[in-house]
């Protein structure tokens, strides 16, 4: 099944249809707003419908408006016409539209999303609480129903670089834990970078791509390798039952979960992996980290793992998963960024690149999440070409002397909202020191950075863009740091005050 936007679809009139079929009065009247085009000015103009489908069937539906049947809303938005089919009754489908909707409002920087209904008891099991009675447009009173999808005035996120460096399963629980006691709403768990520290049981790895099949089994063990030859951390990977424990953990806590599935770039142990298994042109020119999307073979790879990965974690509820797409290529020339090479000789190859992103943002949204990207590869050097357009930008710093980063201006211009990932709170696990001869990203600087810059200043844009949350960083580009009991409580401080800078959330 996939979930699908009524105005993103060719197909309307095929879908119109089927909603006037609805043995339901509200489904007549959404019907006559979208024949007659009057949904917009009676919703809102930034709303929508949501479809989920079975093939040419439409299985369940919902709105996500600014109003509902509450008119003037005295706020939003609303989430409207919750229907299921008969024939799909008892699957939860509801559910998955009303998680799809909660999507969009948490990552257009809404805080809380509302219900109305007529019912007690129908939608507290989806963590809805009651709010007020108000009047309906017939003057028939509504129960309103509300459900905070933030704790503070924005999205507050913490990212762990456990793709460079394995963390445990452990180290994943206090994690979430220290996240939920400083008041952020999620972690980004980092599946894939530079390692792939996460594997699904053998007979789930198995992938299929341009005619070739790689069994499960021949694939784990080549990621194994290839993490060990990245870097061995001794233990090297997550089990499939040590990530679902971890999820279960977080949803016990409150706290959601991003996974970090980054590709192209930063795939050195895919990139080993493939090479293990006989996949014709993996790297790209010779870099050890960036997956040659010119062959088709290591792109039938690529997009197959990163598949697989993204059907598993939202088959399980995740909200987002970010698809990196950072930094391609950079370690294969110092003088020549990646992206500036894909731009050479026309710039195929550059486009080559976001139909590869495209796709893979399209996908996770079909799968009901939102896609992130870092802001690396949105319109490199002022490029023209379009980036999906529902991707959110973890916008983390506007380049350097020779990476032509874009503007954070230009990339919110083009549509996208803006996750706050300022490098001013980057913390490089291992590196201490202040003053002008401390190392880059240590763990003073970034305790002073989240002191002095606020959750809203975007790096490169000192009040311009307006970003729907915020993101704080640890890294490991050593892998071999040790996360000991100082690095813990490091890590605790900083979470600490980054959620003390949160301020408190607004309806």
């Amino acid at each position: 099944m996939r979930i699908i936007d009524f105005y993103e679809s060719d197909r309307q009139a095929h879908w119109l249809e089927q909603i006037a079929a609805s043995e339901w009065d509200a489904g007549k009247l959404l019907h006559e707003l979208l024949a007659t085009g009057r949904f917009h000015t009676w919703a809102g103009a930034g709303s929508t419908v949501l479809l989920l489908t079975d093939g040419d069937t439409l299985a369940a539906y919902c709105t996500f408006a600014e109003q509902d049947d509450i008119q003037p809303a005295p706020y939003g938005p609303w989430i409207g016409f919750v229907y299921t089919a008969p024939a799909y009754r008892g699957q939860h489908l509801a559910g998955r539209l009303i998680r799809h909707a909660e999507n969009l409002a948490l990552w257009a920087g809404r805080a809380s999303v509302h219900i109305s209904t007529g019912y007690e008891g129908l939608y507290e099991k989806y963590g809805y609480r009651f709010r007020e009675t108000l009047r309906e447009l017939h003057g028939e009173p509504v129960r309103v129903y509300e459900k905070r999808l933030t704790r503070g005035g924005m999205l507050s996120v913490f990212h762990a670089d456990s793709g460079r460096k394995y963390f445990s399963a452990e180290d994943w629980r206090g994690f979430i834990d220290c996240a939920a006691d400083s008041g952020l709403d999620a972690v980004e768990l980092t599946v894939g970078n530079g390692g792939w520290r996460f594997l699904l049981d053998d007979a789930h790895m198995a992938l299929e791509a341009e005619g070739q099949v790689w069994p499960g089994e021949a694939v784990a063990a080549a990621l194994r390798e290839g993490n060990r030859a990245y870097h061995d951390c001794g233990v090297n990977e997550l089990t499939e039952a040590e990530m679902e424990g971890i999820l279960t953990h977080a949803r016990e806590r409150g706290v959601g979960v991003i996974p970090l599935l980054n590709s192209p770039g930063h795939m050195q142990a895919v990139v080993t992996a493939m090479q293990r298994l006989g996949v014709q042109g993996a790297s790209y020119r010779g870099s050890e980290s960036a997956a040659d999307l010119e062959s088709p073979a290591a792109l039938g790879f690529v997009t197959a793992l990163v598949r697989r990965y993204i059907d598993w974690f939202t088959a399980r509820g995740v909200r987002a998963v970010n698809l990196g797409a950072d930094e391609y290529a950079n370690d294969r020339d110092a003088t020549v960024p990646g992206f500036a090479r894909l731009q050479e000789g026309g710039g195929e190859g550059y486009r080559r690149f976001l139909r590869y992103i495209n796709a893979q943002t399209a996908y996770v949204r079909a799968r009901g999440a939102v896609p992130l990207l870092f802001n690396d590869g949105m319109y490199y050097a002022g490029a023209a070409e379009d980036v999906d357009p529902h991707a959110i930008s973890a916008y983390w710093c506007p380049g350097w002397k020779g990476y032509d980063l874009a503007p954070a201006a230009l990339v919110a211009g083009k549509g996208h909202p803006v996750l706050n990932t300022n490098w001013a709170w980057y913390y490089v696990l291992g590196r201490s020191g202040e003053g002008k001869d401390a190392p880059d990203f240590s763990f003073e600087k970034a305790l002073a950075g989240i002191g002095r810059v606020p959750g809203a200043e975007v790096a490169g844009d000192p009040g311009g863009v307006r970003p729907i949350g915020r993101m704080l960083c640890l890294w490991c580009d050593e892998p071999g740091a040790p996360y000991d009991a100082t690095e813990k409580a490091r890590v605790r401080e900083l979470m600490r005050r980054f959620g003390e800078a949160n301020p408190p959330a607004q309806a």
